[in-house]
């Protein structure tokens, strides 16, 4: 095999390839990605480590990658290599973009979510409606002000969390009836004997939209109370 067949490195083979950014455009990027992965980090309130840094990874990129092109364009008045070969980079680093939006958009909403759920008033709530996981058979309707009370003080409670292949033994729809409703599943876990998982949904027929989850201990009691120990005793 002669040096000229001989394989580049992989540095050769990522400065040559059509699919990678040219080599000033690289460190661009990975400086940005770096530091976009720290400040997503140390700055962004959620709960979820491995969220903030792909989030911060993708924005990183994705600025880096433009920006090291605009730079170039109002620097020097030419890209920092020829359009043919930033065409593809430059539209995966859009799709990164794209894609990070639509995670940054769907964080904050949860987040935005468990603020609700957290801000709860008890007197403004005129009932609970327990039902099976689809909304298909009503189970429960809670209208007893103390019941209420508990409810929304464990809501007080609820963290942010992101399932890992949940096992979910048990699923209701929890729908509060108030000024604004709002619409759960609240699942036992089998990795969390002590605490209910929240799902924020929006049921529609045969349809779940899941909009984020969170996780409470203090739901559990007021779970095996008002429902399980009602379902036992035939309330349903």
């Amino acid at each position: 095999m002669t040096p000229e067949e001989r394989p580049g490195t992989w540095r050769e083979m990522l400065h040559e390839s059509p699919y990678a950014f040219p080599a000033p455009v690289q460190k661009a990027v990975g400086i940005a990605a770096f530091a976009g992965a720290i400040l997503f980090v140390v700055f962004f309130d959620y709960h979820d480590t491995f969220t903030k840094v792909w989030l911060g990874l993708a924005f990183g990129l994705f600025f880096g990658a433009f920006g090291s092109v605009a730079w170039s364009l109002i620097r020097y008045s030419r890209p920092p290599a020829p359009w043919s070969r930033l065409r593809l980079p430059l539209i995966g680093a859009a799709l990164f973009g794209a894609f990070a939006i639509w995670g940054l958009t769907r964080a904050t909403g949860e987040m935005k979510r468990i603020s609700d759920l957290r801000s709860l008033d008890a007197a403004a709530i005129g009932e609970i409606r327990i039902s099976t996981e689809m909304g298909d058979r009503l189970l429960e309707t809670i209208d007893d002000p103390e019941a209420i009370d508990r409810f929304v003080r464990a809501c007080r409670e609820v963290e942010g969390y992101t399932p890992n292949h949940p096992h979910y033994t048990d699923t209701w729809l929890v729908q509060v009836i108030g000024p604004t409703p709002v619409e759960l599943h609240c699942n036992f876990e089998r990795r969390h004997p002590d605490a209910v998982v929240v799902s924020f949904v929006t049921v529609r027929g045969n349809t779940v939209w899941y909009h984020g989850d969170a996780i409470s201990r203090d739901l559990r009691p007021w779970f095996e109370e008002y429902v399980v120990q009602s379902e036992a005793e035939g309330g349903v």
